[in-house]
């Protein structure tokens, strides 16, 4: 069970494969824990990790079955010394009151959502919610300077230098006109630029996930 990934069960696990169990999740503290615990790995790195496995074992032998087909071929691999570093974000986010407020549980809820999406479209949409609902905190700002406020405030954030905050800055606001373009049913081209960079709008969404996942870790730890 997720909950119990965190006691002595990893030392049981394969080193180079993890496995969630979809456990019964008879009380709403076990089903607190594999949420925190799914959140955990995925806010640790990028990566598809998913809670829906069956498992069954005989003796030495146990077979795992998935239930749901990721959407992407990409895989989640940690090595041992990674797992202190999980194991945190676990407990932080455990003993956080993170999702009884209503900003943070919209950014978290469009950010899982994107793992249960195909279309990089579509997260694109969920990653500029979820941004909006990070940096604006509940107050309102004007549609049309959504990009550059969430882009000073991501950029700030984020950016070690100068250069950096500039270049960060400049994909937030480019995301929020992608944003703009994809749900006014505008063409987006296949290919774009941002600065010196070619993108595909899959490469795009998944660069914008790693500003988002990066920007919550370091609101929370």
């Amino acid at each position: 069970m997720a909950c119990e990934l965190f006691g002595d069960y990893h030392k049981r696990i394969n080193s180079l494969t993890f496995f969630l169990e979809a456990c019964s999740r008879e009380s709403s503290e076990s089903e607190k824990a594999v949420s925190d615990a799914i959140l955990a790995f995925r806010l640790y790195k990028s990566g598809y990790i998913f809670s829906d496995f069956m498992w069954w074992g005989f003796g030495d032998n146990a077979l795992f079955q998935r239930l749901n087909k990721p959407s992407t071929p990409d895989k989640y691999r940690i090595s041992e010394s990674e797992f202190e570093k999980i194991k945190l974000l676990f407990n932080t986010i455990s003993a956080s009151n993170l999702q009884n407020d209503k900003h943070f549980r919209v950014v978290m809820d469009r950010f899982d959502r994107t793992y249960e999406e195909r279309r990089a479209d579509d997260k694109i949409i969920d990653y500029a919610i979820a941004l909006e609902a990070l940096f604006f905190y509940g107050n309102k700002t004007p549609i049309s300077s959504a990009g550059q406020f969430v882009g000073v405030g991501c950029s700030m954030l984020l950016g070690k230098n100068r250069e950096e905050r500039e270049e960060i800055n400049e994909f937030l606001v480019k995301a929020f006109e992608i944003r703009n373009k994809i749900v006014h049913g505008s063409d987006v081209d296949d290919t774009f630029k941002v600065g010196e960079k070619e993108y595909t709008l899959d490469t795009f969404a998944k660069e914008l996930q790693d500003y988002m996942r990066q920007s919550i870790k370091k609101l929370i730890l």
